[in-house]
């Protein structure tokens, strides 16, 4: 896979993920968005690093074997 196709693939999770938060925060049942400090302070998608690196509860969200 070329760097290109790495990179848009990268940008469509992030959309699908970003997307996500939005409509949960405006969803008049949910009352804003979705708060995610639960999951530790590396869970963050801003870029592809820090997505490869995403913890939640504990566990690290995308396991580097399924790449």
């Amino acid at each position: 896979m070329d760097q290109s196709s790495v990179t848009r693939g990268f940008l469509r999770v992030k959309e699908i993920l970003d997307g996500a938060i939005s409509a949960w925060a405006n969803s008049p049942s949910n009352g804003g968005p979705p708060d995610l400090s639960g999951h530790g302070p590396l869970f963050s998608w801003t870029t592809k690093a820090a997505l490869l690196a995403a913890v939640g509860h504990g566990n690290q969200l995308i396991q580097p074997d399924v790449i």
